[in-house]
């Protein structure tokens, strides 16, 4: 069975440091080898189901489309 990670990092509020968020995600194969998106955050770590990674994926394609994420840079 494989994983791999597409991102780790430690979150901070800008403005109250101390807040800090360890996440990670990426892809695993971990239940009968079929590739599923898993994320964890402070230890805790879940393996969604193909649904539910579509509902994340495509709601935080919209959370960056409407922040502006997605436009091209002069």
């Amino acid at each position: 069975m494989a994983t791999t990670m597409f991102f780790a990092e430690t979150l901070v509020t800008p403005e109250f440091p101390e807040d800090k968020l360890e996440m990670e995600f990426g892809r695993s194969s971990f239940f009968d080898g079929i590739s599923r998106l898993y994320i964890t955050i402070d230890g805790k770590q879940v393996v969604m189901s193909e649904e539910q990674g579509q509902r994340l994926y495509d709601a935080m394609n919209r959370l960056g489309s409407y922040l502006g994420y997605d436009e091209e840079e002069d």
